[in-house]
């Protein structure tokens, strides 16, 4: 699409146009986004149009549209978070924004989440829950929700996350995306709303792994590329150790993923993660303590407006005294150094992102066990990059994904990997019933 805009073979405004076409005949279904910027946006592509004939140099992400998660400022527009509590509206525009914008993308609007970050789909709150494309009846992940069924169902072509314990990866996974969460500070979070400011991070969603580079590329200060496929050392870490085992689908899914990656030149050998369960308990103390931090203010004054689930994640933090957060803080500092010794024996970690596909909603048990942090919130906690793409699909038509772990700083070796399974196989391309039957 790029190409194409940039060659003149489609319009800015006609592109945009049909995709605000498309917005507004399937998200009644979908409810991904919360608001849009139809009259900025066109605008914007007027302009990009008029660039465009004027032969001037165009920006590498010309009149390609994106849109965000409503955590994320945009100056004029209120910042929702999903939550009943009145919105401020936005003085300035997030950094993140401002950079993809000066690279030619178009704003396009906001997208759905799981209130502040840290609610449940299952809460009663002003916007419904976006629906999985893949299954309706099925939770997108959180909270990053709208973000990945709008990338998912064509609705946009690039969106922003936010990734504090696996909000990226998660939705990404159940949605049969790319997500990426890159190594924590890589990417300014200027202008996002915090939830756990140590472990917040702000990432790419797209549907290959190329495009979520060229997004990256936008956010981020050009980096020297790693020295290719060939070369990289997958540790495969064993889950078992830990106690932890994943739906079958999810496992043969990963080790054929691997096999593929080996083909291709990658080596696979197994290692031992000092402690899943540990790191996990490390990440959500940190959380739950910062988490409660951001929020106790506006919890003092009016706890009634949070969604019932949000509103006992948040309390549960105030059982997390300083003692107990100055100890995880310590605890994480070893757990970094555990992780960091894994990267003289490998170039990347594999593991799961997910324990299964997505659940039902009418399924809370089930709801509960596609939340579990513990492959996810271990990274957020040491500061690493991680990514996790679609390595196939279940007898239900669900997507299976994996997560890949690089060195911190190593954003672009994963995005690499990831394009590089890409190129061998065909997953990506699938798209879900929900498209078809909104187009």
């Amino acid at each position: 699409m790029r190409a194409a805009l940039a060659g003149g073979e489609l319009g800015a405004v006609e592109y945009l146009s049909a995709l605000l076409e498309r917005i507004h005949r399937a998200d009644r279904h979908l409810h991904a986004f919360v608001s849009l910027a139809w009259e900025q946006a066109l605008d914007a592509a007027r302009q990009a149009d008029l660039r465009r004939a004027a032969g001037v140099p165009l920006p590498a992400l010309h009149g390609v549209p994106f849109a965000v998660k409503d955590l994320i400022d945009v100056r004029g527009a209120p910042t929702s978070a999903h939550s009943r509590h009145p919105a401020e509206v936005a003085s300035r525009t997030a950094l993140a924004v401002q950079r993809l914008q000066r690279q030619g993308a178009i704003y396009l609007g906001k997208l759905a989440l799981e209130e502040f970050g840290i609610g449940s789909p299952l809460d009663d709150l002003p916007w419904p829950s976006p629906r999985n494309p893949w299954d309706p009846r099925r939770t997108a992940g959180g909270s990053s929700s709208g973000s990945a069924v709008a990338v998912a169902t064509g609705l946009v072509p690039l969106a922003l996350g936010t990734d504090t314990g696996g909000s990226v990866r998660a939705p990404a996974a159940y949605c049969g995306l790319v997500g990426l969460k890159p190594t924590h500070g890589r990417i300014s979070m200027r202008g996002v709303m915090p939830l756990a400011p140590t472990l917040d991070t702000i990432g790419p969603m797209a549907r290959t792994a190329e495009d979520c580079a060229l997004m990256f590329a936008g956010l981020v200060a050009p980096k020297k590329r790693n020295e290719g496929l060939s070369a990289s050392r997958i540790g495969v870490v064993d889950i078992s150790a830990d106690g932890l085992a994943v739906d079958a689908d999810v496992a043969d899914a990963m080790a054929a993923a691997l096999k593929i990656l080996q083909s291709l030149g990658a080596r696979a050998t197994g290692v031992e993660f000092p402690d899943l369960g540990k790191a996990r308990e490390i990440g959500g103390t940190i959380l739950r303590h910062e988490a409660y931090a951001t929020h106790r203010d506006r919890l003092a004054r009016a706890a009634d407006l949070y969604g019932a689930m949000c509103r006992s994640r948040l309390e549960s933090g105030a059982d997390v005294g300083l003692q107990a957060y100055a100890k995880a803080l310590e605890e994480r500092e070893l757990l970094k150094a555990s992780v960091d010794r894994l990267f003289a024996h490998a170039d990347v970690l594999a593991l799961p992102v997910t324990f299964g596909t997505a659940a039902a909603f009418d399924d809370p048990q089930a709801l509960g066990r596609s939340g579990n942090v513990a492959f996810r919130l271990p990274f957020n906690a040491t500061g690493h990059p991680a990514i996790v793409f679609c390595t196939g699909f279940n007898a239900d038509g669900l997507p299976l994904s994996m997560q890949l772990v690089g060195r911190r700083g190593e954003d672009e070796r994963l995005l690499d990997l990831a394009t590089a399974y890409q190129r061998a196989t065909s997953w990506h391309e699938m798209h879900p019933p929900l498209q078809a039957s909104c187009a």
